[in-house]
């Protein structure tokens, strides 16, 4: 695949086959995330959440829509809000009360509408990693605050340094995760982390070689976000990803 076929001059021909998406609004994206790393202990019970304001400005979205996400997060039976001291961890479990979200309520003989990330195969994911991550580079080249651009740069370094290729790999997940956050856009985001949890039970064996090209290959997107060129981030990562093996998804 070349790079022309992601940033050529018909940036949209490859959608006229694509189906319909189910719309997400914001508040939505950030319960799922918030939900996420509950239920992964990512974030223990008894732990207070930060503030509202601090979600907000994390997650760029309004105060409202982070209400909104909490109040939901409670209805699941994840968090209570206590008026004056904030919004507590309270169960890494949902209620009992609510079905699993994102749970088929089509008839037994249908195939339902949508599927949890769980359920798709590598190789699906790493067909749709190239619709994410490449416009996803462009606006983090926009968009990245000086603070993204600094994590950015000390994942790269890391990886450079390190000879465990367990680390290696988490790093660069811990990358490609932190350029689609730089993005600001919550829907990127949010699809990445989603679909690079699910391939992380991956553990392929990272040649030497392989990780020098993949180090150069992510110096040339940190450089393009850098120098603010999103022309030059957009065609950076889609050499990348044309470099990714499709059975290993390693990079």
């Amino acid at each position: 695949m070349t790079v022309e076929a992601f940033v050529g001059p018909r940036p949209d021909a490859w959608s006229a086959g694509l189906h319909s998406l189910t719309r997400v609004t914001a508040a939505d994206a950030v319960l799922n995330d918030l939900r996420v790393a509950i239920e992964r202990g990512e974030v223990a019970v008894g732990i207070r959440l930060p503030s509202e304001a601090s979600l907000a400005h994390s997650y760029a979205v309004s105060r409202s829509v982070v209400r909104e996400a909490l109040r939901s997060c409670a209805s699941l039976g994840l968090t209570k809000t206590l008026t004056g001291k904030g919004t507590f961890v309270v169960s890494d479990r949902l209620s009992q009360d609510h079905p699993t979200v994102g749970a088929s309520l089509a008839p037994a003989d249908h195939a339902p509408d949508q599927l949890p990330v769980s359920e798709f195969s590598v190789r699906d994911l790493m067909e749709s990693r190239p619709f994410i991550e490449i416009p996803a580079a462009r606006w983090a080249a926009e968009r990245r605050s000086a603070e993204q651009l600094a994590s950015m740069e000390r994942i790269v370094a890391m990886m450079s340094r390190t000879e465990n290729s367990s680390r290696w790999v988490w790093l660069n997940r811990q990358f490609h995760t932190a350029v689609a956050q730089a993005s600001n856009n919550l829907v990127f985001h949010n699809m990445l982390t989603q679909m690079r949890d699910q391939m992380a039970g991956q553990a392929p064996d990272l040649s030497i070689h392989r990780k020098q090209s993949c180090d150069r290959e992510h110096g040339q997107i940190l450089q393009a976000i850098r120098t603010r060129s999103t022309r030059a981030a957009e065609t950076a990562m889609a050499e990348h990803l044309t470099a990714v093996d499709p059975e290993l998804a390693t990079c």
